[in-house]
């Protein structure tokens, strides 16, 4: 429930007290067809992997199985649902890598909580659809949204990628809790539910609906916890007597990594190269 809330909230708190105006559009920002590729191999791997993050936690040798299953369908349906809605809010039906490098992954975050759950497979695949859909919309209409009026720069659309996929897999954990009932768990509904262990004379400690909100408020918590502790941090990033970025190195080596002679000129070439705009559109016969 927490671990991908809480990484993105206090990165935005963070960017949101540290940030500056300066750093939004700036000339330095974006990638280029060789950094996506290389980002893209990132990703593949991270598909690939995924089912194992979320299975190495899961408590019996069942339910480790079961988080594979239910990544690898959320994982797939998410996928597909990245391709269909990334053509969809293009204006020319073109794919972006950016959400084809990172909202495929959301389905894993977002099963991440109720992967040990036994879920029937529409189930793992609909959450898969649901993350899909909301990281594309994300990092097209959400990221500028929160860049423009409320001055989060949120450079690599960890809220599109952790923060909203986070919310969904806690807030998922709690439907699950009602929809599935202890008799689809031979011997392994405690492992999962610790809190509504049985004690000694047979009577859980909690009920569903306390176990329910119990959750809900650890997001609440969660979400609390993040954003004022990623604020106070940012806050103190900001003071003076910390060695701060240049305005004109912002997202440049350059000052805190040995480069290479031509990096500079490189720099400049593949900046100009970005400020060009394609007045005229013409699809390839």
């Amino acid at each position: 429930i927490i671990v991908h809330a809480f990484g993105a909230y206090f990165g935005l708190a963070c960017a949101k007290a540290f940030g500056k105006k300066e750093q939004r559009g700036h000339q330095n920002e974006g990638s280029t067809y060789h950094t996506d590729i290389f980002a893209m191999i990132g990703a593949i791997f991270l598909w690939i992997y995924w089912p194992s993050f979320n299975a190495a936690v899961a408590a019996t040798d069942d339910a480790r199985q079961r988080a594979v299953a239910n990544t690898f369908l959320s994982l797939c349906a998410c996928t597909m649902t990245t391709f269909l809605v990334s053509q969809a809010v293009d204006k020319h039906k073109r794919f972006d890598m950016v959400h084809i490098a990172n909202s495929t992954l959301a389905g894993g975050v977002a099963i991440g909580t109720t992967a040990n759950v036994v879920l029937e497979p529409y189930h793992a695949m609909i959450i898969g659809v649901i993350a899909g859909a909301v990281s594309v919309i994300g990092y097209k209409y959400i990221t500028p949204f929160l860049s423009e009026k409320l001055g989060i720069h949120d450079t690599c659309g960890v809220n599109n990628l952790h923060g909203m996929p986070g919310l969904i897999a806690g807030f998922a954990s709690i439907a699950f809790l009602f929809i599935y009932d202890e008799s689809r768990y031979p011997a392994q509904y405690d492992k999962i539910y610790p809190g509504m262990a049985r004690a000694e004379e047979g009577k859980r400690m909690f009920d569903e609906k306390t176990q329910a909100l119990n959750q809900l408020m650890a997001i609440g918590l969660v979400f609390l916890a993040s954003t004022i502790s990623g604020y106070i941090t940012g806050l103190l990033l900001k003071l003076k007597i910390w060695d701060q970025v240049r305005d004109d190195e912002y997202y440049a080596d350059g000052d805190y990594f040995e480069t290479p002679g031509d990096y500079d000129f490189t720099s400049r070439i593949v900046t100009s190269v970005q400020k060009i705009e394609v007045a005229e559109y013409n699809p390839l016969s």
